[in-house]
């Protein structure tokens, strides 16, 4: 299974990266983003894709400089993947929300390979 991570916080790389790859590499194939564009243009290639729910971008200049993980959820709508919305947060209120926007399942970043799996295969 090939998965994009999409999060404004991989475009710095070492300990979160690495973090990531070492409890979830079971799964498949990892590829990390904190480029919009990139996640938009190759979205189709990956057969899941995990979206931070605070994104923000962080190019002012860019054209979609406003975009936020919702914002990109809601440009994903047409891709047949799983898309899951995945937020270091500890409150659930934007799962209702993210659900009626596309995403087909809502985690929190702490969560287990084992629990991760099910999203991933559900």
């Amino acid at each position: 299974m090939k998965i994009l991570i999409a999060d404004d916080q991989y475009g710095i790389p070492g300990v979160m990266q690495n973090s990531i790859k070492r409890n979830y590499s079971s799964l498949g194939e990892l590829t990390f983003t904190a480029d919009p564009e990139y996640l938009l243009s190759h979205a189709e290639e990956y057969d899941a894709i995990l979206i931070d729910l605070q994104w923000t971008e962080r190019d002012k200049t860019s054209p979609i400089a406003d975009m936020t993980g919702m914002g990109l959820l809601d440009k994903l709508k047409d891709y047949k993947g799983k898309k899951i919305i995945w937020s270091a947060y500890p409150g659930f209120e934007a799962v209702p929300e993210s659900l009626a926007r596309g995403a087909d399942h809502y985690t929190r970043k702490s969560i287990s390979v084992e629990d991760l799996e099910k999203c991933l295969t559900e």
